[in-house]
């Protein structure tokens, strides 16, 4: 076994719908290794989305606590938190979440500018040439295919060199051609850059990619795939 940068211990999420409520997670316990891509599956409503957002801090859990990097979530302030989650967390959403008035390059490197890094022009080159999207720096997302902007939203979440992304159904929104062409992408830039990668998917032939499959159903993790 490598080396654990995420762990969770005991978390568990409940929402409220209506007058009762659901168990979202439940008493979950997790390891993700440095270095792999991990592909969480499940059926719908089986957590896989809660689960994302708990581990990239977007949500906090009911109880539990999850650690990265030996630093636990639960221990620390929300704008620690807040910090944690820019300097060591890239999330790459369904809907890509570019904005509009901003061009391909411009959007990338956004993140860097809000926290007041300086731009590694050679990095960001690096990964929109391997993501194949360095001939549209210039253009704007109302020029994008669906895969140009999904691409642009991994190397946007790959800017700040995140020890680990998290993907939220990738390419939900795309045609089979150019999701497995957004797969192949986010895996060999996540192999070249050393980036952990754990992204949810209902399509099982995508999470064929992966290093590792974990299962969930009902809240509750019942397996994982590429153990030893």
């Amino acid at each position: 076994m490598g080396k654990v940068i995420l762990r969770a211990r005991g978390i568990f999420k409940n929402y409220r719908a209506g007058n009762r409520m659901v168990s979202a997670l439940k008493q979950m316990d997790l390891e993700i290794e440095e270095g792999l891509f991990y592909a969480v599956v499940g059926r719908s409503g089986s957590g896989k989305t809660t689960l994302l957002q708990v581990l990239s801090t977007q949500e906090e859990v009911d109880g539990g606590d999850i650690w990265l990097d030996g630093e636990a979530y639960g221990t620390i302030s929300a704008s620690r938190r807040a910090l944690l989650r820019r300097k060591k967390i890239g999330v790459v959403f369904q809907e890509y979440r570019l904005m509009a008035e901003l061009t391909v390059y411009e959007n990338i490197v956004l993140p860097s500018l809000l926290d007041g890094r300086e731009i590694d022009g050679e990095y960001i080159g690096k990964v929109m040439n391997l993501l194949e999207i360095e001939q549209l720096k210039d253009a704007y997302p109302h020029q994008l295919s669906g895969g140009e902007l999904q691409r642009t939203a991994i190397a946007r979440a790959m800017a700040n060199r995140p020890r680990i992304i998290f993907a939220d159904e990738p390419t939900g929104q795309l045609d089979e051609t150019s999701a497995f062409q957004v797969m192949r992408l986010l895996r060999e830039s996540s192999a070249l850059f050393g980036q952990t990668v754990v992204m949810v998917t209902h399509n099982k032939q995508l999470a064929q990619y992966a290093d590792k499959v974990l299962v969930l159903d009902e809240g509750t993790l019942v397996g994982g795939i590429g153990d030893d």
